[in-house]
């Protein structure tokens, strides 16, 4: 060989796939281009051009290399085998019939790689054991040497780009006691072997987890999806990975096995950092176990990228809440690609349950997970556009919450209502009193019937109220425990009972220093205007209730009077719609 210099050809000598070839180039130019532009042999792709996807994989002297960063002055005498020479004429090589029977293969650009990666990867302390069992003992011998694998469509491009963190590989593949899919009384137990073809087409994930089917239909294509499982999505830790933040908001928990025995994890402490986990060396993920509890729940998913399918997320948010009334009463929100984890926004939950879904909550939930989240600069988005669709998500999750709400309120309105107006006068009143404690309210209600829908109810309803004399008014306050209280008058509903709790509930998770001073408030009202505080406390916490007190223990009797009543009218639309759902 000789070289007289970087921009002037030298000749080099190297075998490819068993012949020898001798070639003058230029010693700098990569070894890809030689392969493709002087030798046509086109199975080395170029890809990222930068090591990263291992689309220009080739074995060199037995090593798998990246071509693209491998000058071709380093190959010279060097034997090196591509795509090309792996199969023995029309015959195909052993790893292709598997790669095609299981269809472990996308757009096919990197595909010669993934096999080539495959051959090297199996050649090196690769093993099988023939079951479960025998992977644990293994494991246990050596921790933190051995890296479990499953489908590979992780860790062949790792491999291939050379940033595998093991070289020692135990096959955990179509492992029987990892490949099963339970479904237990109260929870659905996925083993971690599972595909995302197995998640997308069992009939209880897709009609109680559809958030998980969902992911699994955008986790790839159908070739990936055939072979990528749950379980490893899970170890990879990656914060874009399209199921983990369904596992987020159903409360998912992970059974980790070891030698040592198994123990359970709630899967929202498994996360502790970029790519860090809480699995031990000698541990890996058996199952995922999913509470079966989200049936009646409004489900949102949504992902954002260049692609629906196919594609790293920019974004990607699953969702579920549900609603009592108008208020958010459980709300679970996750996101991915916002932060060094997989994140469930449990600030903005907080911020949102209890209260009335409107365009003030719209704006505070916004506001708080654009706070929540840490989202960066990177070659698919910039932080500023991530964090401004998170909000959006957020804020179109909320709104469709609401929506599904009151057409379902609409439905089952109808039917309570339908059944009400043919009942004896005396058990319809009865129906109607712990929403109102006045019998002549309840009395006159009843007595307008039949009426034809809610909007009708509620409009007589406020009509008979307003017309009231004074003293049913005081008859129907007297139907209400104090605020911070849960005991009401002997004649109270228990129904009414159950109700007032309900719509005290955020004021109930008051300070001791709050509650004190709401007492005080109270006594100090009771003995200005001789009846108890009257309030719609639906929503409100125990520090806006007592600023509210306060407020009105200015007002004249005849003023706080009739904002009492004003109160109670919008206590009884509440319990209305409320008696409309039971």
């Amino acid at each position: 060989m000789s070289n007289s210099g970087s921009r002037t050809k030298t000749e080099v000598s190297f075998t490819v796939n068993g012949r020898r070839k001798t070639l003058h180039v230029f010693p700098m130019e990569r070894l890809l281009d030689v392969l493709r532009l002087e030798l046509g042999l086109t199975g080395a792709k170029e890809g990222c051009g930068e090591g990263e996807c291992g689309s220009c994989s080739v074995l060199m002297d037995g090593t798998l290399v990246n071509s693209c960063l491998v000058p071709v002055l380093q190959a010279n005498g060097a034997n090196l085998l591509t795509i090309e020479g792996f199969s023995t004429g029309e015959t195909l090589h052993v790893l292709q019939e598997t790669f095609l029977e299981h269809g472990g293969a996308q757009c096919g650009i990197c595909t010669p790689g993934m096999i080539l990666a495959a051959s090297h990867l199996l050649s090196e302390n690769t093993i099988a054991p023939a079951n479960l069992h025998a992977v644990i003992s293994l494991m246990a011998n050596e921790p933190g040497l051995w890296l479990p694998i499953a489908g590979g469509t992780d860790v062949m491009v790792q491999y291939a780009a050379g940033k595998l963190p093991a070289r020692k590989l135990v096959s955990i593949w179509n492992l029987p006691e990892l490949r099963r899919i339970e479904v237990l009384p109260r929870e659905i137990r996925i083993g971690a072997g599972c595909t995302y073809t197995d998640l997308r087409r069992h009939a209880t994930v897709q009609s109680e987890f559809p958030l998980l089917e969902s992911a699994a239909r955008w986790t790839g294509g159908v070739a990936n999806q055939n072979r990528g499982t749950i379980g490893g999505n899970i170890v990879n830790a990656s914060p874009a990975a399209d199921s983990l933040p369904a596992l987020l908001v159903y409360e998912a928990e992970l059974i980790l096995l070891s030698a040592r025995g198994e123990r359970r994890l709630p899967y929202a402490k498994f996360h502790t950092g970029y790519k860090k986990t809480l699995l031990a060396g000698d541990e890996l993920v058996q199952a995922a176990c999913l509470p079966r509890r989200f049936s009646g729940y409004f489900t949102y998913a949504r992902k954002v990228g260049a692609r629906n399918a196919q594609a790293i997320s920019k974004v990607c948010v699953a969702a579920v809440g549900r609603m009592a009334e108008r208020i958010a009463e459980d709300v679970h929100i996750a996101l991915g690609s916002v932060a060094p984890v997989p994140l469930r926004l449990t600030q903005t939950e907080q911020a949102v349950t209890g209260r009335v879904i409107d365009a003030r909550l719209l704006q505070a939930a916004r506001r708080a997970a654009s706070a929540e989240i840490q989202p960066i600069d990177d070659i698919r988005s910039t932080a500023r556009y991530r964090t401004s669709v998170a909000a959006n998500l957020v804020v179109e999750f909320l709104r469709g919450l609401r929506s599904h709400h009151a057409e379902s309120e609409r439905a089952g309105a109808e039917i309570v209502l339908t059944r009400w107006n043919q009942l004896p006068l005396a058990e319809a009143v009865s129906m109607l009193l712990p929403c109102c404690g006045s019998q002549a309210w309840a009395q006159e209600v009843a007595a307008r019937r039949p009426l034809a829908d809610e909007a009708t109810l509620l409009a007589v309803s406020s009509q008979v109220w307003h017309n009231l004399p004074k003293s049913d008014w005081r008859e129907a306050f007297r139907n209400h425990p104090r605020i911070g209280e849960s005991r009401a008058s002997e004649s109270s509903q228990v129904r009414s009972v159950e109700w007032s709790a309900q719509e005290q509930s955020r004021a109930a998770n008051a300070d001791a220093a709050v509650k004190i001073a709401l007492f005080e408030a109270n006594r100090e009202y009771e003995r200005r205007f001789d009846r108890i505080f009257i309030i719609c406390a639906t929503g409100k916490t125990a520090s806006e209730i007592l600023e509210m007190l306060r407020r009105r223990l200015n007002n004249d009797p005849e003023t706080e009077l009739r904002e009492a009543a004003e109160q109670q009218r919008q206590i009884t639309e509440i319990r209305l719609r409320k008696w409309l759902r039971a």
